[in-house]
């Protein structure tokens, strides 16, 4: 299997993210990473699951450099391909749009006809700063709050790369995620 990791950033919090994505799946499958404004979109369909993350921007707006290429993207054929996404927030400060980026990916990556994947549970953020979430709702991906959550990260991430594993047939690595 052949696994890419697309993200964009700009206090790095997703590129850790992404980063400690790649180090745990570079054990288990061939895995590339890449910042989105540094890679060749063209060659995304030739992988078989592409994670893309990003931080939520503005009033829950799509990171500047995923908007950029959102058109390119949207032109991707990626009909038998699974694309699983990830968005950073801050529910304190942002409760009304917190993690909206995880909902713009995946709309983003719907039309490329790809298979979204890597749903999560809301169960344990925050509802009372959140009113357009509730609580047990099913997430279209990881959503993490890095800011108020902080000890959270890694419990979710390692969790949700583990989902991702097990879906994939992948060999858990005996080690958890850097």
């Amino acid at each position: 299997m052949r696994l890419l990791i697309l993200y964009s950033t700009s206090t790095r919090r997703t590129e850790t993210v992404a980063n400690r994505l790649a180090e745990g799946f570079s054990t288990l499958c061939d895995t590339s990473l890449s910042t989105i404004e540094n890679w060749d979109l063209d060659t995304t369909p030739d992988y078989d699951l592409v994670i893309a993350g990003g931080p939520t921007a503005g009033q829950g707006e799509l990171h500047l450099k995923w908007r950029r290429v959102a058109d390119e993207v949207a032109r991707l054929d990626m009909q038998g391909r699974h694309v699983a996404v990830f968005a950073l927030g801050d529910q304190r400060h942002h409760g009304g749009t917190f993690g909206n980026a995880l909902w713009l990916l995946r709309e983003l990556w719907e039309q490329t006809g790809a298979n979204i994947t890597g749903e999560t549970s809301f169960t344990g953020y925050l509802p009372q700063l959140c009113p357009h979430l509730r609580d047990g709702q099913r997430l279209p991906g990881l959503l993490l709050d890095h800011i108020a959550q902080r000890r959270l990260t890694t419990p979710r991430l390692e969790s949700w790369a583990e989902q991702l594993q097990q879906q994939f047939a992948l060999q858990t690595a005996a080690r958890s995620l850097p």
